[in-house]
């Protein structure tokens, strides 16, 4: 059988023999002063180790004896409160008979110690106590005499009674002192702001030891802040300390306790005296004020006696039915009576009568129930039995002249059928649903926009009926938007009755009540289908061009290395041709080689100007993986082709880079071609590249032993 643990009153835990923690309840964390929920003990030791340290032996001693053990456990908890605990240690064993855990029980008799104590001292303090409470004297004579008990009680060495505001944010005044040498007033002038504050919310005294504080020159061992009221005088807190750790027990902070809990108890009797006598002269008062009230509003208001007797009737009443009469006319007549004289001013008198009847006989209240008078005005009824443990002693009808309102109303409907209908002739569907995302009413643009009928949508769940999961998620942010009074626009894919695929954008805001809380939200969709479809067309044009565009920029990069090619080579011929053959040509040949060579340089720019047209429009070019291996086998195969008679080759590692790859292969290409290019005749010719990957990146060296740069063209700035 299982018994559900948090339903204990009191403390409980489950141990092993080690102490690990299998199960506490609600009581427990109560008790040690934690929030379960920001800190969950999972061992003994994670409890304070004057605790723990205590416990533990006890433990494994029930484990190892098998014997059950009770005992008397005084405790400080996580909020420095002090407990009187009987513990009751009992070993629990399985089916088997093998030992299985440890059960703690814990009963807090704090309260029972301190006032069963035998201790002759304690007794006389407490009985001067009771005797001061309940002394026919001025609240600052007993506060004065509370404080002299609390002095006679510790013996303090060094004490100091601050006043306190019952404002937080006021500053607490030293009243009077009483110091050991060593210790100098002015470093206590402020309290310590964090026990006032705890004191202010819970009137418990506060018990600290071993603290040492910077702003004091000597150590503080032992400290008591004792908070002290009485009735709604002032409040005072008289702060006692000692250098001796010892000074005070746990004993006196039991019976401070006690008092501070008796002081409390008696401040919140004498402000509960005075709420009382306080209730009494406004009841008086609102009586007064509620006849006077009565005869001002300006709704009719009639009021019948258990006897079914008219007790009260305002002016207003009469004036509403169109009575020339004195209310005090009507006073103690039969309501029967003024029924009937009513009645006849109705469409449909039998109905009004027999309407209050059955409200008066089932004790049923009625709010605002519209009423036709025979002159066409609307009137709104209200009606509240007067229960006096469950037996009528009156009757409270209530009468509003609701015809301008009813005329706003139905101006309203007018209004908002002819934005409906504005609605619906847009093309624009309108959907209301509530905070779950259930269809409370569409048009019927939404159900053209949907494919189904009202009566298939009404009650569905508009994001399950409609939307895949990940649209749903748009949904329910938006919902949340709701939540918050936020309105947002958004678009959405749906599929309709057919299952086809269409879009919407919808503009939604929350929708409110009468008492303005959200209850669900509002959207205006609008059909974007066609919109989608020609934006998917149009993106899959620009893709088309952009690969088109991009096959064209790799043919003119193919052409113009095909077409640069060829012309360096006939370039680099000239160039030999000229060296070898300059003292024996003409004039006219050397004119001849000169014409030859400009034009395989306005060649090689229109080449170049064919590159950067195919590069138009395309600065941001995308940038893709280079394998810079493969790319410079190719190259160097390419240009032993046109250079046989030079040794090309390439060492090091060419990882893959991602870079613009016309951009890399056209670097690669000038440097070699420029090298084969500008080689010596006269000697065996080589071509090295070289890549060196470093921590700092990829270094590549083209290396040659060819003609060099002339030594008077060195000299410049190139």
């Amino acid at each position: 059988m299982h018994i559900n643990i948090n339903n204990l009153s009191d403390a409980l835990a489950l141990v092993t023999n080690d102490g690990k923690i299998i199960d506490a309840n609600d009581a427990g964390y109560e008790l040690i002063g934690v929030d379960k929920s920001r800190l969950e003990y999972k061992h003994i030791e994670d409890l304070p180790e004057e605790n723990w340290t205590r416990l533990k032996p006890i433990v494994q001693s029930v484990w190892e004896s098998e014997k059950n053990k009770d005992i008397e456990f005084e405790f400080l908890n996580g909020l420095n409160e002090l407990k009187h605990l009987r513990i009751y240690f009992d070993l629990i064993k399985n089916d088997e008979n093998q030992k299985k855990h440890i059960q703690i029980l814990a009963k807090d008799i704090s309260l029972s110690k301190m006032v069963n104590s035998g201790d002759h001292e304690f007794s006389f303090l407490r009985k001067q106590f009771f005797q001061i409470l309940v002394a026919n004297k001025a609240h600052k004579e007993k506060t004065s005499q509370f404080i002299d008990l609390v002095k006679k009680l510790l013996n303090p060495e060094n004490y100091i009674l601050y006043e306190i505001s019952h404002r937080i944010n006021r500053d607490s005044n030293l009243i009077n002192f009483q110091l050991e040498t060593e210790f100098n007033i002015t470093d206590f002038s402020t309290p310590n702001t964090e026990v006032i504050s705890a004191i202010k919310k819970d009137f418990e005294p506060v018990f600290i030891q071993e603290r040492e504080t910077e702003n004091q020159v000597r150590k503080i061992k032992s400290e008591l802040f004792i908070p002290i009221i009485c009735g709604s005088g002032t409040a005072y807190i008289l702060y006692v300390f000692s250098k001796s750790q010892n000074k005070f027990n746990l004993r006196q902070f039991d019976l401070l306790h006690f008092f501070t809990s008796i002081l409390q108890l008696n401040v919140k009797n004498e402000d509960l005296f005075k709420l009382i006598e306080s209730n009494q002269r406004e009841i008086i008062l609102s009586n007064e004020i509620l006849k006077v009230a009565m005869t001002k509003l300006n709704f009719g208001m009639v009021y019948e006696d258990g006897e079914n007797r008219i007790a009260f009737l305002n002016k207003q009443f009469l004036d509403i039915f169109k009575i020339n009469a004195d209310p005090t006319d009507f006073i103690g007549m039969h309501c029967s009576d003024t029924r009937n004289l009513l009645k006849t001013m109705f469409k449909d008198p039998e109905r009004f009568i027999d309407d209050m009847i059955k409200l008066e006989y089932h004790k049923q209240e009625e709010l605002g129930k519209r009423l036709v008078l025979a002159d066409d005005r609307i009137l709104e009824r209200s009606y509240y039995p007067i229960l006096q443990n469950e037996n009528i002693i009156g009757h409270l009808w209530v009468y509003i002249n609701a015809t301008i309102q009813h005329q706003k109303e139905q101006n309203l409907i007018i209004d908002y059928q002819k934005y409906m209908n504005l609605i619906e002739n847009m093309g624009l569907g309108l959907m209301e649903v509530d905070k779950n995302d259930g269809i409370i009413s569409v048009n019927q643009a939404t159900c053209k926009m949907t494919g189904y009928a009202k009566e298939e949508l009404i009650g569905q769940i508009a994001h399950e009926l409609l939307l895949e999961n990940a649209e749903g998620k748009v949904i329910r942010n938006a919902n949340r938007d709701r939540e918050e009074k936020k309105a947002s626009s958004y678009e959405l894919r749906y599929f309709d009755k057919t299952q086809q695929e269409k879009y919407m954008l919808i503009s939604g805001g929350p929708n409110f009540n009468d008492k303005g809380e959200v209850t669900g939200s509002l959207g205006v969709h609008f059909d974007i289908t066609k919109i989608k479809m020609l934006e998917k067309a149009q993106k899959q044009l620009i893709d088309d061009l952009n690969i088109r565009n991009k096959k064209l920029s790799n043919y003119a990069h193919v052409v113009s290395h095909d077409l640069k090619s060829p012309l360096r080579s006939i370039s680099a011929a000239l160039s030999w041709l000229e060296e070898e053959n300059s003292e024996q040509f003409s004039q006219q040949s050397k004119d001849y080689l000169e014409i030859v060579d400009n034009a395989l340089q306005k060649m090689d720019k229109l080449i170049i100007d064919t590159l950067n047209f195919a590069e138009i429009n395309n600065a941001e070019k995308q940038k893709t993986d280079i394998d810079l291996s493969f790319m410079v086998q190719k190259l160097c195969q390419n240009l032993s082709l046109d250079y046989p008679e030079i040794t090309i080759e390439a060492t090091g590692e060419f990882p893959v880079v991602r870079a613009e790859e016309a951009k890399i292969i056209q670097v690669f290409q000038n440097l070699m071609e420029n090298a084969c290019k500008y080689s010596a005749r006269d000697k065996k010719s080589f071509v090295h590249l070289k890549s060196n990957l470093r921590k700092e990146g990829l270094f590549i060296s083209v290396k040659d032993n060819g003609i060099g740069i002339e030594k008077k063209i060195s000299q410049k700035n190139i």
